[in-house]
């Protein structure tokens, strides 16, 4: 340890060396006179621009010598001649510098952006209300009035602030729409405002359920975003999410609404010749899906090989039997000739028409195909109603449908007779009723109905079993039934009916297998197994499930 005294009162500073080497536990005596005060340094050795040194003043005032004890110091070699002019000295403070590099989004513009001092006689400082996600430099120095040591810098760079604040989302701006795209811009924001790294998730959903959404996560730097393989003439919703975490936990949501451009129409849809005759030929189709735009007209082109050809504009033309379908007759062709035809159709404000869709016809009558949905109820007397729909290709104008049951057994008598039809009273569903009487109880019958427009058309076809005609016979007590079925028809090697019963109070069936057989007053004979079929008369008792139920009581086998 050295010991380097200096005496502010003379021009030149005294360096003394006390002693090279000191124990560990010294006393230095050593004398000074001195006006008003003095400094006294001990360094670890001789090098002064690296020794750390020990200061301490000395005071003196009112004829009494104080000594302060002062913060440690680094003496450099380049301010020792001017470290103690001809004045009164006071110990150093410790001088904490902050400064302001700039924020972390700005890296290509690093700088001081804004610094503050603070003096100090503590070991230690607290810095608050810094900007989040910024980089700082802080800087600590032992000072005085004199002189001030190296010093200590560390640069430190302060996390992202968990909340999004509203000067960091960027506007929304859709810049350019056409008919399968969207530009969307992102305002630029100042990289000084930015609190943290934002993360956008962008969702593009459509209103109409052709649409299928997209959904792209990007970073908060892109300005500029482009999507492509959108539908024409339809409804978006653009949503942004920003989130400082991918998974977009806590996020503030921004929305746009656009409308991309139109487009050339699709294809029409189920184009179909539904009616034809010797000279004309009826075209039905659907509109083109999905829409990419609004539909000014119909374009309808046809030739023949021996004729040029033809073409006509249709506006709106729905159909009477389908309201959601286009109908057109052409007309004034002809005979037995093969026409080529092709239909388009044309959007508002689009030059060029759509896709085509092509079908061919022949300017003959052919039999019409079946009619179809066909559905049938028994009523409440056990008469037969039947509906069904128009045909979807007539293949020239009905004139009658004509309605057949036939019976599985030879000796029960079919039934046939025609239902009127015109042209001027198509209508989508028709409706056919045949009493009881003209039927066969519990036999199996196949009904078939086609359309006649000249030729007998193709058949729908269906299969049946007529319900039995029996009906009670008499109550025998409050919980047992007693019912009398005539006239069954049974054909050898058939398992014998049994008994159904309809609670319709609780829409419960109870199925009642070999009833004949196991029904004590059950009355069968049937012993010729060389006969085909046989008739009979059942009676049966069946025992109610529930007191006070309404039954339907029917054969079932």
């Amino acid at each position: 340890m050295k010991v380097f005294v200096t005496n502010p009162s003379i021009p030149k500073h005294n360096f003394i060396t006390a002693a090279s080497h000191l124990p560990q536990n010294f006393q230095i005596t050593f004398s000074i006179r001195i006006e008003s005060g003095a400094h006294l340094f001990l360094c670890e050795n001789d090098d002064l621009t690296n020794a750390s040194c020990y200061w301490f003043q000395l005071r003196h005032k009112n004829k009494k010598t104080s000594v302060v004890k002062c913060f440690d110091v680094n003496l450099l070699s380049s301010i020792v001649n001017e470290l103690l002019p001809h004045q009164h000295y006071n110990c150093s403070k410790n001088l904490n510098e902050k400064r302001l590099l700039g924020h972390k989004a700005c890296k290509n513009s690093l700088g001081v952006v804004a610094q503050s001092k603070n003096m100090t006689k503590e070991s230690k400082i607290k810095f608050t209300r810094l900007n989040p996600y910024s980089i700082y430099s802080f800087s600590v120095s032992t000072n005085n009035t004199s002189f001030q040591s190296t010093p200590l810098t560390k640069r430190y760079e302060t996390p992202a602030s968990e909340d999004i604040y509203e000067e960091e989302i960027p506007r929304i701006e859709i810049s350019r729409v056409n008919a399968s795209s969207v530009e969307v811009e992102f305002s630029q924001i100042d990289c000084n405002k930015h609190r943290g790294l934002l993360w956008r998730e962008v969702t593009l959903s459509c209103s109409h359920q052709w649409c299928i959404p997209k959904t792209e996560k990007i970073q908060n730097n892109t300005l500029t975003h482009t999507w492509s393989n959108l539908f024409p003439y339809s409804n978006y919703t653009l949503q942004v999410k920003f989130s400082r975490s991918t998974k977009f936990e806590n996020s503030v949501t921004q929305k746009q609404k656009f409308q991309t451009n139109f487009s050339v129409a699709n294809e029409v849809r189920e184009l179909l010749v539904y009616s034809k005759s010797e000279s004309s030929i009826s075209l039905k189709w659907r509109e083109p899906y999905p829409p990419t735009g609004v539909l000014a007209l119909y374009n309808i082109r046809y030739h023949s090989k021996s004729s040029s050809g033809t073409a006509i504009n249709v506006t709106d033309s729905p159909c009477k039997l389908w309201p959601t379908y286009q109908c057109v007759t052409i007309s004034d062709l002809k005979r037995n000739q093969t026409y080529e035809i092709e239909v388009r159709g044309l959007n508002r404000g689009i030059q060029n028409f759509g896709k085509i869709r092509r079908i061919e016809a022949r300017t003959i009558i052919e039999p019409s195909k079946p009619p179809y949905d066909l559905r049938y109820n028994w009523t409440p007397t056990n008469d037969l109603e039947l509906r069904w729909k128009h045909p979807n290709e007539t293949n020239g104008d009905i004139m009658l449908f004509q309605v057949t049951l036939l019976p599985k057994f030879r000796n029960v008598t079919y039934y046939s007779k025609p239902v009127s039809a015109s042209k001027l009273n198509y209508t989508l569903d028709y409706y056919h009723r045949i009493e009881k009487k003209e039927l066969s109880p519990t036999t199996q019958y196949r009904i078939k109905i086609s359309a006649d427009n000249g030729i007998a058309g193709r058949e729908l076809i269906v299969e049946i079993v007529t319900p039995s005609w029996g009906t009670p016979s008499s109550i025998i007590n409050k919980e047992t039934l007693g019912i009398n079925f005539s006239s069954i028809a049974y054909t050898s090697g058939v398992s014998l009916p049994g008994v159904k019963l309809s609670d319709s109070t609780t829409n419960k069936n109870k199925e009642l297998e070999n009833i004949v057989s196991t029904t004590p007053r059950s009355v069968l004979n049937i012993e010729d197994n060389d006969k085909d079929d046989e008739s009979f008369e059942l009676i049966v008792v069946i025992s109610l499930i529930v007191v006070g139920s309404v039954f339907v009581i029917s054969l079932t086998g």
